[in-house]
């Protein structure tokens, strides 16, 4: 147990020159304390006095003046500081008959008494953890002396370690079931197989924090006992493996192991249940990275169906925790993320099925030849929209294309690492105030070239849509950046972690990215062809586009920059006068 010299988090008193190991406030929090702790069951007088003070520890006694009782107690409280500004205590009391005659039946506790009167004494150590208690001090202390030491360590795991290692990484090797729930989470969670005695659970969030900051560290009671064994994967990414004990070739570590966790069991009923997996832990910026939790725990002893389910998702609740420790605003976290987006690919650099893709969603930017195109009401004064839309048969499915066009405050190189995040915080936060069902990757190809899945709420009596589609971006010749979309077959299938009634609609897209003013600024285009997939009446659909095509004006809102941009125009404008 650590505890701060300090108390409440201000810097220690000057010392008592007659006490040069304790400061006299802190004598006087342990006299309490010792009292405190002793008073709590009221199995004897609280009248005890610290007897002896030292750099080292503390001695303490029942009070020679204090009312007869039938045992004595005294102790000793043992101080030796430790890093971060904290002391490490260790403690030892004991119980005696009072008195100097032999004892007798009236004055010996029993076995069962002497142990509850030692433990009330022992609460000294909680309560004084209590008073003294900066925790979050000193984590983030411990926190930074860890991350300089792995991104520092140059230390290469050994034959057994890399054994360990290998291991590991075929963990993630399975179908994995999404849970239920969890479509919609910052953190997405899969389980492989529950059994009536294991169960394998899979976790991807992200974690605003470096990716060498972060402290990774689960009826009857179960104990586990786990070996941790990490390397680098690359410069800034870490692999950490976890084995179970069970699983350690026979030898004497595992022996000392198993004998300590022996030694410490509160009971012979505590099961031994075993742990096992991996944690990935992968750079997105300098401060934010996405952690992969892969775990299996096999509990021991039969466990119902639901509790095994619950599990698994305790279990996977340490990345929630680490995505909730960290969490920074989010605005802030993408203008980062979208920072380290890396440059596209040109044109003709796309593979066959790229290429296809990429003429068929281009060929769709000039609209339909003889259908107008009507204007339509805008959410935002600063972006346009228009559709074009034939009016269907009442049996004939509703398809309409619809166009979008703004002018940003970024480059547009920014612009379209916004719009790729398809999952940034500021898209999910809208997404799901808007009433979006699910909005997930499922399949990367590439960090240019994904597939995704969006549900989107229809007013009531309308079945809900899904939309699945390729999303991959590149430079054309001209120097604008573009990023299309195509409809997926119907053939495919997503896991959103329950069954819901979905109606399939398709939708094929272009954004086109053109940089102006220096790139200090671009200009935007939005072509996008929706298929409801069925019959929608027209109101319905002319109030629906605006939202197909509203990602757009989210990007306008997110990224202004008014002031800036009007100081720039102004300074150039004094300039020509």
């Amino acid at each position: 147990m650590n505890l701060s010299r300090a108390y409440q988090g201000q810097p220690p008193p000057a010392r008592d020159p007659d006490s040069p190991g304790l400061p006299p406030p802190t004598r006087e929090l342990v006299t309490r304390s010792v009292k405190q702790g002793m008073g709590g069951k009221k199995k004897f007088p609280q009248d005890f006095e610290v007897t002896a003070v030292s750099p080292t520890s503390v001695r303490f006694r029942r009070h020679p003046d204090a009312a007869p009782a039938p045992h004595d107690a005294s102790g000793t409280l043992n101080m030796v500081e430790a890093e971060h500004d904290t002391t490490r205590l260790s403690m030892a009391a004991q119980m005696a008959a009072a008195g100097d005659g032999a004892p007798s039946s009236t004055n010996v506790p029993t076995s069962k008494e002497a142990h509850a009167l030692l433990d009330d004494l022992l609460l000294l150590l909680p309560a004084l953890f209590a008073m003294f208690d900066r925790s979050a001090e000193v984590d983030e202390a411990v926190l930074g002396q860890l991350t300089e030491r792995f991104q520092t360590a140059s230390t290469e795991p050994s034959a057994d370690e890399v054994a360990l290692l290998n291991k590991a990484r075929a963990y993630d090797d399975k179908a994995w079931e999404r849970l239920k729930g969890s479509v919609r989470e910052p953190v997405e969670k899969w389980r492989a197989s529950v059994g009536e005695t294991s169960a394998w659970g899979k976790a991807v969030g992200s974690v605003d924090a470096a990716a060498a900051r972060l402290n990774i560290g689960a009826g009857q009671k179960r104990f586990y006992a786990s070996k941790w064994t990490w390397c680098r994967e690359s410069s800034e990414d870490f692999f950490v493996a976890v084995t179970s004990v069970q699983d350690l070739p026979e030898g004497e570590e595992k022996a000392t192991i198993l004998d300590t966790v022996e030694k410490n069991k509160s009971s012979d009923t505590v099961i031994l249940s075993q742990f096992r997996g991996l944690y990935r832990i992968s750079r997105l910026a300098e401060n934010a990275c996405r952690v992969t939790l892969v775990a299996q725990g096999v509990i021991g002893g039969w466990v119902p169906d639901k509790a095994m389910k619950f599990l698994i998702g305790k279990v996977l609740g340490i990345v929630d925790v680490m995505s909730d420790k960290y969490e920074r605003n989010g605005k802030v976290v993408d203008t980062e993320l979208r920072g380290e987006f890396p440059p596209p690919p040109l044109l003709d650099q796309l593979n066959g099925e790229q290429m296809r893709i990429a003429q068929k969603c281009l060929a769709m930017e000039t609209g339909s030849a003889g259908v107008e195109w009507t204007p339509l009401k805008s959410t935002s004064p600063f972006v346009a929209f228009s559709m074009q839309y034939t009016k269907p048969e009442r049996n004939q499915t509703s398809v309409a294309l619809g166009t979008a066009k703004a002018t940003l405050d970024c480059s547009a190189s920014g612009a379209l690492a916004y719009q790729f995040m398809v999952r940034g915080r500021e898209k999910m936060r809208i997404s799901r105030e808007g009433g979006d069902r699910a909005r997930v990757i499922f399949k990367e190809h590439t960090k240019h070239d994904f597939e995704w899945a969006y549900v989107v709420k229809m007013p009531f009596l309308l079945t809900n849509r899904e939309f699945l589609g390729r999303y991959l971006c590149f430079k054309e010749p001209t120097g604008d950046l573009v990023a299309v979309m195509e409809a997926l077959p119907d053939s495919t299938k997503v896991d959103y972690g329950a069954n819901s009634k979905v109606v399939r609609g398709k939708t094929t897209g272009v954004y086109r990215f053109k940089s102006i003013n220096n790139d200090t600024q671009c200009e935007v285009t939005l072509v996008r062809h929706m298929d409801a997939g069925g019959f929608v009446p027209e109101r319905v659909m002319v109030a629906k586009i605006p939202q197909a095509l509203r990602g757009v004006g989210d990007m306008q809102e997110l990224i202004q920059r008014d002031d800036a941009i009007d100081g720039a125009n102004r300074s150039g404008l004094m300039a020509i006068i």
